[in-house]
């Protein structure tokens, strides 16, 4: 196992970025509205914004949970020193670079 994530600092810092693009992403989506619903490229977000009406109430709420949950997934695979753990964490900040870079396109918009 990598013992970089076993260390307190970048754990945390991961963490962090981990919720704080997180926190990003939904502030963009609550921003987006109701618009966001016909351009959205996630299958199972559309659903949540058609289920709640073309509201982002919904998908923001689960998306939240599901952030959540990760993360405190996270500390107990850290806790109980998990030997993939860095694999995860590392799949996570990924992903999560991933959802960030999606908002290159609206950098260059007026």
């Amino acid at each position: 196992m990598s013992k970089l994530f076993q260390k307190p600092f970048p754990f945390w810092l991961a963490m962090i970025v981990i919720a704080g693009i997180s926190a990003f992403d939904s502030y963009m989506s609550a921003i987006a509205g109701a618009s966001l619903g016909p351009r959205e490229l996630n299958p199972m977000a559309k659903y949540l914004i058609n289920l709640d009406g073309g509201r982002v109430a919904l998908m923001v709420g689960c998306k939240t949970f599901g952030t959540a949950l990760a993360l405190l997934l996270c500390a107990s695979m850290r806790h109980a020193r998990y030997k993939h753990m860095s694999v995860v964490i590392w799949a996570l900040i990924l992903v999560q670079i991933g959802v960030l870079c999606s908002y290159i396109p609206f950098l260059f918009v007026r």
